[in-house]
């Protein structure tokens, strides 16, 4: 078993010897190239303290609960393969990985425009609006001499749409839809809500019958029970992410730590309905994103644990 110093709490400071070692343990037996002699060290190793065998079935539990992600659960359904201890693992970590990006990226593999994990992409349309597109985007369009039409998939946009009074701009994103003549404005596509917030012009924002008109600086969001209340935006965190920053002011953790899912590799965890809840300013640097959670670690009551390079934990510290 190897060194690692990626299990530590707020500030720095190194979490106590049996949650680290625990934490290393767990990782080596899970592994592909576990032996007798590891097995037989860590029996020794268990025996030996009362608190390793509580740290160990902390990390063990932590890592059971992976396995009731969505994400998780809907690739175990989708594969219908027997799932073993260390097959769960490994199906749990690739999901969490991705993030369930898999999955949308599944059911629309023809998706005319798409964007990777992490990447921005900028794209020009037949008609000269430019389409720029967030982290694991995918998007269609369909335009004739009545209308231009735009499918986002999944994912997050922003559209710089050319003014043409004869053929309106229209976005469908799920049962939603955004309506625009020539105007500046993205949508999000995601877990089941969308979200159109408009930087300049007016979009009407329908589902059915249900609409509304947005102008520049405003903001609404849908699901599964209609439109929300119009909201004012804050443009410089609404469109950050169009040069290449998050910004989040006094946002909650758990709002912080989704958004961060979505743009970089591997997957956050936080294990605390408090923390949660906790209000956190900070801008992210797309390309750094690791150093926000070093950045966190050193601003909350936090403990990060690394089950691996691409899962980390976020725990009280």
């Amino acid at each position: 078993m190897g060194h690692d110093d990626d299990w530590t709490k707020a500030g720095g400071e190194s979490a106590d010897p049996a949650s680290r070692e625990a934490a290393l343990w767990f990782a080596t037996l899970n592994g592909d190239d576990a032996t007798d002699t590891d097995r037989a060290a860590f029996r020794t190793w268990l025996q030996r303290d009362p608190a390793n065998a509580r740290e160990y079935a902390a990390i063990e539990r932590l890592w059971g609960g992976l396995s009731e992600l969505p994400e998780v659960k809907q690739r175990r359904r989708a594969k219908r393969v027997a799932v073993t201890r260390r097959n769960l693992g490994k199906a749990a970590l690739a999901s969490v990985i991705g993030g369930g990006a898999w999955w949308a990226a599944s059911q629309r593999p023809f998706a005319e425009h798409r964007s990777g994990k992490g990447e921005r992409r900028n794209v020009t349309l037949a008609d000269g609006s430019v389409v720029e597109l967030a982290t694991e985007t995918a998007l269609s369009t369909r335009f004739d001499d009545g209308e231009r039409r735009v499918e986002l998939h999944f994912g997050e946009a922003y559209f710089s749409v050319v003014r043409d009074v004869r053929r309106p701009f229209v976005v469908e994103a799920g049962v939603g839809a955004a309506r625009a003549l020539g105007t500046r404005f993205s949508v999000a596509n995601l877990d089941g809500e969308v979200r159109v917030a408009v930087d300049e012009g007016k979009v009407e924002f329908s589902r059915g019958a249900d609409r509304v008109l947005l102008s520049g600086g405003s903001g609404a969001t849908m699901d599964d029970h209609g439109i929300g209340a119009v909201s004012s935006i804050d443009p410089v965190s609404e469109f950050a992410w169009r040069d290449g920053r998050l910004v989040f002011i006094s946002a909650r953790l758990d709002n912080v730590v989704e958004a961060l899912n979505r743009w970089r590799s591997g997957r956050i965890i936080l294990t605390d309905p408090t923390l949660a809840r906790r209000p956190v300013t900070i801008i992210v640097d797309l390309e750094r994103t690791g150093e926000a959670l070093s950045a966190l670690a050193g601003a909350l009551p936090i403990r990060l644990l690394r089950l691996t390079a691409y899962v980390t934990v976020i725990m009280p510290a």
